[in-house]
């Protein structure tokens, strides 16, 4: 008791039995799971996240179209010999078959090219505009240079 860093002893501590009322048995505590706080309940709920494989809509048209567009081309390109075969060389057919290929390459990649650069202004993944202002300006380019070449040869 002479020591002055021990508390006193209170009065009931001299009293027979325990100082404290018997404790009941506790359980362990339940494991949260990790991350969550221990007050869930106090904190807002927090807003759904986006999914992470959701892109930008527009930039998906702007492929497609292109692709669309290129694949028709193509097509049509292709089927050019069959079509010296089917009308014997007239030259009116020739050139109205190679201007609407022409025509249907241009107009699918302008929109093409439009829908591109819209989706690139968007948030979300510029991949897919991109892609699709890519193959858009090549096949302007490849047209309009056809046609050059075409409108220079006429000539000569």
């Amino acid at each position: 008791m002479s020591d002055p860093s021990q508390p006193p002893v209170p009065p009931y501590a001299s009293q027979p039995g325990p100082a404290y009322p018997p404790a009941e048995p506790q359980q362990p505590p339940i494991a949260q799971p990790y991350g969550s706080p221990p007050s869930a309940q106090a904190y807002p709920a927090a807003p759904a996240p986006r999914q992470a494989g959701t892109g930008n809509g527009l930039a998906r048209a702007a492929f497609l179209v292109a692709l669309i567009t290129m694949t028709v081309t193509l097509l049509m390109s292709l089927m050019l010999p069959f079509a010296y075969r089917a009308v014997d060389f007239d030259g009116v057919l020739l050139e109205l078959y190679s201007g609407a290929t022409g025509l249907i390459s241009v107009a699918g990649s302008v929109v093409a090219l439009i829908l591109g650069i819209t989706a690139l202004r968007r948030p979300g993944s510029p991949l897919l505009a991109g892609i699709a202002i890519g193959i858009a300006g090549s096949s302007i380019l490849g047209t309009v240079i056809t046609w050059m070449s075409s409108l220079f040869f006429r000539f000569f």
